[in-house]
């Protein structure tokens, strides 16, 4: 009877000796706006689609008022707009930029404005775009880009 607990306890010490012990994954690094800096290329998508609504080219500039956009419709390539956007706030991984009103490639006739929010992962970025229409019309987008060399 003694057996038991002693062979019990042997084996629940060579368990516990025999796993890795836990360790926190490294801690990520604040980005700053200098991160951003460069033009990114990329598209837009609605939430639920990976379909591109939309190409857009970023230009991220190391001043938080010296960003802007060009955003071309996917469906009609001839509607596009350029607009200056800029940083509102920065933190963590992300950056969020606002731009707007300016005129939309993809209803046309309205004028947009744009409240982003783009986090930093290696060499893309990765967002959503909340849209706010002229209509009072709101929706969501999706946005991923790569730094172009």
């Amino acid at each position: 009877m003694r057996r038991t607990p002693i062979a019990l306890l042997a084996l629940i010490t060579a368990c516990w000796g025999s796993e890795p012990p836990a360790t926190d994954p490294a801690p990520q690094r604040d980005v700053t706006i200098a991160d951003f800096v460069g033009m990114w290329e990329g598209t837009v998508m609605t939430q639920d689609s990976d379909a591109p609504v939309a190409h857009i080219e970023i230009l991220a500039s190391p001043r938080e008022d010296g960003w802007s956009f060009t955003v071309v419709s996917t469906v009609n390539p001839a509607r596009s707009t350029t607009a200056p956007s800029r940083v509102i706030s920065q933190g963590g991984d992300s950056v969020i930029v606002e731009a707007g009103p300016f005129a939309s490639v993809l209803r046309e006739g309205e004028t947009v404005s744009t409240h982003s929010v783009y986090r930093l992962r290696g060499d893309r970025l990765e967002g959503t775009i909340h849209a706010s229409y002229s209509s009072g019309m709101d929706v969501v987008l999706r946005a991923e880009a790569r730094r172009r060399p």
